[in-house]
């Protein structure tokens, strides 16, 4: 299983976003250098998150910013937001290429996952991106 990415001030009441402790679910990640299918580094929604922090642009992480400011916001300020927040990708295996679509098992993957992700981090709110 591919662990959730808890950022480090999350749940401490000075730090929630918005009030909320946010878990924000990703539907899928690809590797260019694994093959589809393959299984995800445990650590792969720590992966996602770093780059943020090391200023790597990626839209969605950047646009999932955005759905709660409403627009685009400072490297400071995006990094402040995934401090207070969780993440993971609801499909647990790698999709390959960029708009690779999950297949019913890949899908499946994430379920037992998710449950997991919701009963430790306790989110207050979810986004769902697509």
């Amino acid at each position: 299983m591919v662990t959730l990415y808890r950022g480090s001030h999350y749940g401490q009441t000075e730090s929630l976003s918005f009030g909320l402790s946010i878990l924000v679910l990703g539907e899928s990640t690809y590797m260019p250098d694994k093959g589809r299918g393959e299984s995800l580094p445990t650590d792969r929604n720590e992966q996602i998150i770093n780059c943020v922090f090391r200023h790597e642009r990626d839209l969605t992480m950047t646009r999932a910013v955005g759905v709660f400011y409403g627009k685009w916001r400072s490297w400071d300020q995006r990094c402040d937001f995934w401090r207070g927040c969780c993440f993971a990708n609801f499909v647990q295996f790698n999709m390959g290429q960029i708009r690779m679509r999950p297949d019913e098992s890949q899908w499946m993957s994430g379920v037992q996952p998710f449950w997991e992700y919701l009963n430790s981090s306790r989110p207050q709110f979810v986004l769902a991106l697509d």
